[in-house]
């Protein structure tokens, strides 16, 4: 699994770095320290995650602008906006700008490894009542994302999690991992049931 983590403090990045390692297996991480080196990415490939975590507070740019041209760069990569900047305002402007979740930086660390599985898990919580309920913000397909979309349809086509990393360039492991997002999204138990619902869905909005 690959993962960006930009931020300009290296204490928190150590630790936050920490935090994923001992969740995820197989793990490799990229770290960025300002917007700047953000904003030099110029190529799909370059901004090429399964996820990727940026603060708000980096120097070099500014943060929703740099965030509205790594979502136009590549939005097959989720961003999830990490902050200590908490308010309403702020979040909007991240989700407006592309992001599609958001972790505050207050949060303790039991609830900020809760919701590092559940992002990591496939699912993009966006840590905000208000947010959250305005259906508007929530991606659409039942919630997947483009990537997800993609599995999707290759496991309706008979497709194995090890076919499905041949095809999409990725590992067994980040399969497996938008493979439960999709069960996730479709209120599955497994597989089979999963392509059923959306073969279903397919039929009724033919």
């Amino acid at each position: 699994m690959k993962i960006l983590i930009a931020d300009d403090h290296p204490l928190f990045r150590d630790a936050f770095k920490g935090i994923l390692l001992q969740l995820q297996e197989d793990v490799v991480i990229t770290e960025k320290t300002s917007f700047y080196e953000l904003m030099q990415l110029d190529a799909v490939h370059e901004f090429e995650f399964d996820i990727a975590f940026i603060d708000l507070a980096m120097p070099g740019g500014s943060p929703y602008e740099t965030i509205t041209h790594l979502n136009k760069l590549n939005s097959n990569t989720p961003i999830v906006v990490v902050s200590g900047e908490e308010s309403q305002n702020v979040i909007k402007n991240a989700i407006a700008s592309g992001a599609r979740g958001f972790l505050p930086k207050s949060l303790d660390t039991d609830n900020l490894i809760s919701n590092l599985k559940h992002i990591l898990s496939g699912a993009m919580p966006i840590v905000s009542p208000v947010i959250n309920s305005d259906p508007g913000s929530q991606p659409s397909n039942n919630g997947l994302t483009a990537r997800q979309a993609e599995v999707l349809e290759l496991m309706c086509e008979g497709n194995t999690n090890k076919m499905i990393a041949r095809v999409l360039g990725l590992t067994e492991g980040t399969v497996k991992l938008h493979v439960r997002a999709v069960l996730q999204a479709f209120g599955a138990t497994n597989r089979t049931q999963a392509v059923s619902i959306a073969n279903q869905e397919r039929k009724q909005n033919n």
